[in-house]
C-alpha cells in the first residue's frame, strides 16, 4: 500500500486539530475545577459582614451588636445560619435565620441592633426578600 503526501498531510492535520481540541478541553476543565479567589480573603468574614451592614445602614459605627450575633453563631450550633440585610420600606432590616429552623426562630434587628417586633404581614414582606443576594454572613460553611 502506497501512502501519498496528501494522506500524510491529512493525517497530520487531523492530529493537529485533535491536539488543539484536547488542549482546549484540558484548559477549560482546569479553569472549571479551580476555586475562585474570594475577593475578601485577606479580611476576616466578620469584618466583611460588618462593613456590608454599615454600608447598608449608612452607619460608620462599629456595629458591636452584629459582631455579638456573629460570634454567637460561630460558637453555638443553635444560632448557626444566615444573616441577611434586607431593604424594607425606607430602612434596612437584619434577619438572622438559624439553619435548624424555617424562620420560626428568626431574629429581626434594625440598624441599631434593636429587636424588631413586627406583625405577621410585615414579617411576610421581609421573608419575601430573603434571597442569596441579601446574605451578608453565613456560619454554615
Amino acid at each position: 500500500m502506497d501512502v501519498t503526501t496528501f494522506e500524510i498531510t491529512l493525517y497530520l492535520t487531523d492530529l493537529s486539530v485533535m491536539i488543539r481540541f484536547f488542549g482546549l478541553l484540558l484548559v477549560l476543565l482546569m479553569v472549571a475545577c479551580s476555586r475562585p479567589e474570594h475577593p475578601y480573603r485577606y479580611f476576616p468574614i466578620e469584618e466583611q459582614a460588618v462593613s456590608l451592614a454599615a454600608v447598608r445602614c449608612n452607619n460608620p459605627s462599629e456595629m458591636n451588636w452584629l459582631r455579638d450575633v456573629i460570634k454567637l453563631a460561630e460558637v453555638n450550633n443553635e444560632y448557626k445560619g444566615f444573616i441577611y440585610a434586607i431593604p424594607y420600606r425606607t430602612e434596612t432590616v437584619f434577619l438572622h435565620q438559624p439553619w435548624i429552623s424555617d424562620c420560626m426562630g428568626c431574629h429581626l434587628y434594625d440598624c441599631d441592633g434593636e429587636t424588631l417586633l413586627l406583625t405577621e404581614g410585615e414579617k411576610s414582606e421581609i421573608m419575601a426578600a430573603v434571597k442569596d443576594e441579601n446574605i451578608i454572613y453565613t456560619s454554615t460553611q
